[in-house]
């Protein structure tokens, strides 16, 4: 920071120094240097800094790194050192071009380091949670084709409980034809009298095998009237449980790119904490 005097810049900033946390809104610790020692500090509330106006700046101390190079100097203090995280800023002062003191600001990273692991752990629940859900998803796509095949394979039944009852309705015509075939058989059985009996025998089984014929067309085309009843409540269902399928693989499929926008966002969270 390039200043134009030194002692009236010191005067300045201890006035205001008392006032800076509340005017940034953050519980910081302040100091002005110059090139080797302490001139002015200002406590944090919620930490300590172990800093004395008119100390020696001990070696070791950022603020002297900061004089030597020359540039503002950005350093992460680990909780170890003080019991809460810091980070500490440290700004050369420059007058005439010479490098004659330096502002230090340390600031609780308490919060920020709370956000950032909130963001790690979100970060690596919702992995968990997109994996699930891609299991859902996968299982809710197989669900669906398998149904998709349920579906063709009752439409399938179906078909063939038609086809059946046209073959009953075929079978019923020659069970018709022949009991008329018996019929006229048995006339002229009768019209031959006697030497017709043994024919009138054959005729008469051929009408009771017409009528049992006809009984078991019936009751064959009653339980064909059952498939084909129970296969339309099969297909009902079927279309149903279709498409809830279809609507569960397309809401999980809006989940994982709810679940994948929220990751992102808290990856931005996380990449913003760690920059605070």
């Amino acid at each position: 920071m390039q200043i134009s005097d030194f002692e009236q810049f010191k005067t300045a900033f201890c006035m205001i120094m008392p006032h800076l946390k509340d005017i940034m809104g953050q519980d910081i610790a302040v100091n002005i240097s110059d090139q080797t020692h302490f001139l002015g500090f200002e406590d944090a509330s919620g930490f300590h800094l172990p800093v004395t106006p008119g100390d020696a700046i001990p070696q070791g101390d950022p603020t002297l790194t900061a004089i030597k190079q020359g540039k503002q100097l950005i350093e992460n203090i680990p909780s170890e050192v003080y019991g809460i995280p810091l980070k500490a800023i440290m700004t050369p002062l420059t007058c005439d071009g010479k490098i004659v003191g330096c502002i230090g600001v340390a600031r609780n990273m308490d919060n920020e380091f709370k956000v950032l692991e909130l963001a790690s752990h979100l970060e690596e629940s919702l992995s968990q949670v997109s994996a699930a859900i891609q299991q859902i998803s996968s299982s809710a796509s197989d669900i669906n084709q398998n149904q998709q095949h349920l579906s063709t394979a009752v439409l399938q039944i179906d078909e063939a409980a038609r086809n059946i009852a046209g073959v009953l309705e075929l079978i019923k015509n020659i069970a018709d034809q022949t009991k008329m075939l018996g019929l006229n058989a048995a006339i002229e059985a009768a019209r031959a009298g006697e030497a017709g009996r043994g024919f009138g025998v054959v005729a008469e089984e051929i009408r009771k095998l017409s009528d049992e014929s006809r009984q078991t067309v019936t009751q064959i085309h009653d339980l064909a009237e059952q498939i084909t009843q129970r296969v339309k409540r099969a297909q009902d269902i079927s279309q149903v449980t279709l498409q809830a399928s279809q609507e569960q693989a397309a809401a999980t499929q809006e989940i994982t790119a709810s679940i994948e926008e929220i990751s992102s966002s808290s990856q931005v969270l996380e990449d913003m904490a760690k920059i605070l």
